[in-house]
């Protein structure tokens, strides 16, 4: 289900069609026992699932077999500094209580679901790359081409960059992919969130690393123009497991 404001979805019914819905259930002796949600992707402020539950619980009495509600995924991590984390105390305290509540209402529980995906693993990783040269005076270029580091490239959103050994913050830099991609950027100023700020002594051989990598950006990997995948590895107990 998905609201007026949204003006349309990929998913789903707009709430306005659910006599409908429940109409064409009726018709083929269909039983509803779930309905779910869907607010959008790295959403990062817990009320508007708070809200987004509200709503499903308000028609909960129109389905007498209702066994589960969901609200869906979407739940962010921050990528910059001036993003927010979101609350996940408040979000679990508030929907207990709605869901204790709607149980005593109904006089059975509702199972609530979610679905975490990126808020679990999205700050595990980090995408590791080495300084080939420094052009321009602003402007390093890596031994990764975007199709290692997709995101970046999709969608225009920088991931926070150290340097290892280097953690100056004195200058601001362009990092660019070592294809001839006139658009491989991993980072630059004219995307979103926080450009690259490092030290004005980068040289050639020294490693970056960007954080938050743990979703999308390895799935996001392609071999397009014969660049080979970057592998993943695991690190647990201070040892690389591949």
């Amino acid at each position: 289900l998905y609201g007026k404001e949204t003006k349309g979805a990929g998913e789903g019914i707009p709430l306005q069609d659910l006599e409908k819905a429940k109409e064409i259930a009726e018709k083929y002796q269909l039983n509803i026992v779930g309905i779910q949600t869907y607010i959008g992707t790295n959403t990062l402020d817990e009320q508007k699932y708070l809200d987004s539950a509200r709503t499903l619980i308000s028609i909960a009495s129109q389905f007498p077999n209702l066994r589960y509600i969901n609200i869906g995924g979407g739940f962010g991590i921050p990528y910059s500094s001036k993003d927010r984390s979101f609350n996940w105390d408040t979000f679990g305290k508030e929907i207990s209580i709605m869901f204790e509540q709607i149980g005593r209402n109904k006089g059975n529980k509702i199972q609530l679901k979610i679905e975490p995906g990126r808020s679990i693993v999205g700050d595990a990783g980090y995408f590791v790359t080495k300084v080939i040269e420094a052009r321009d005076e602003d402007t390093l270029v890596v031994d990764a081409p975007y199709t290692n580091f997709a995101r970046p490239f999709v969608y225009h959103t920088n991931h926070r960059v150290n340097c290892i050994g280097k953690e100056g913050k004195d200058k601001k830099f362009k990092i660019r992919g070592c294809t001839i991609n006139s658009a491989d950027y991993l980072s630059s100023p004219d995307f979103d969130g926080d450009c690259a700020m490092l030290s004005e002594d980068i040289q050639v051989g020294d490693k970056l690393y960007f954080r938050d990598v743990g979703a999308y950006s390895p799935v996001m990997q392609m071999d397009f123009l014969h660049n080979e995948k970057a592998p993943t590895l695991l690190i647990k107990n201070s040892k690389i497991i591949e």
